[in-house]
């Protein structure tokens, strides 16, 4: 159980916890559930299932209403019958496949890295994560996007990979949804033209305060560096 104050909005939260491999696992089918591209792509082969299926309704519905035998009703329904199958399948195999296969691949090596325990520290400047190893900063530009659900709070370090803080970590509920609504507004405050406090819109503002808050308007564009320059 991680031990977390209840402090003002610019005072860094920080949280300790260790994952389970469930937990591990459940974090990363969450991630595959939430990819745009995956999403494409079952969308596109259920609408090809589903365009097969209508075909064979009405390749049934054409023999049953030209008065064809049952035995030439029986290729048409065999067909719908077995496409519904093979649906009901890729969609169960959608759903446990991820799993065995994450599984398995947890069982190659040791993933001391994984499983180690750590403390996650979060301010208005990014994100720190602490451990046996060593410690990594990131600034809020680098983040993807912060998205919480019912049983986690998912980082994205990158469009592929997320950093997940189970709930069970958090003393309260409330501590859990503090530290999700503080992470998701600093991190919509690092994107140029947002207030660096809240994250509120600033476009076209030109009095120097933000509206919402009421604080100072600072740049919070990052330092770009090219190679040569």
């Amino acid at each position: 159980m991680g031990a977390m104050s209840e402090p003002a909005d610019d005072t860094e939260l920080s949280v300790e916890f260790q994952l389970t491999e469930d937990e591990i696992i459940q974090s990363q089918r969450f991630l595959l559930s939430h990819s745009h591209t995956l999403r494409k792509q079952w969308n596109r082969y259920y609408f090809v299932l589903a365009a097969f299926v209508l075909l064979g309704f009405v390749a049934f519905a054409q023999a049953l209403f030209s008065g064809a035998s049952r035995e030439a009703l029986l290729l048409p329904a065999a067909f719908v019958i077995a496409t519904g199958f093979l649906g009901g399948y890729r969609a169960l195999q959608r759903s446990r496949a991820p799993a065995k296969l994450l599984r398995q691949m947890l069982s190659e090596g040791r993933n001391e890295m994984v499983y180690k325990r750590r403390r996650m520290t979060i301010s208005p400047d990014g994100m720190r994560i602490d451990h046996e190893a060593g410690y990594s900063f990131v600034r809020w530009f680098v983040i993807e996007k912060v998205v919480g659900s019912a049983d986690a709070i998912y980082i994205y370090a990158s469009s592929v990979s997320a950093h997940s803080i189970p709930k069970r970590a958090f003393e309260s509920g409330y501590a859990f949804d503090h530290f999700s609504s503080r992470a998701a507004a600093w991190h919509r405050a690092a994107i140029p033209g947002r207030c660096v406090r809240c994250g509120y819109d600033l476009a076209g503002n030109v009095s120097g305060v933000c509206p919402e808050c009421g604080d100072s308007i600072r740049s919070n564009a990052p330092p770009v560096t090219r190679p040569g320059v």
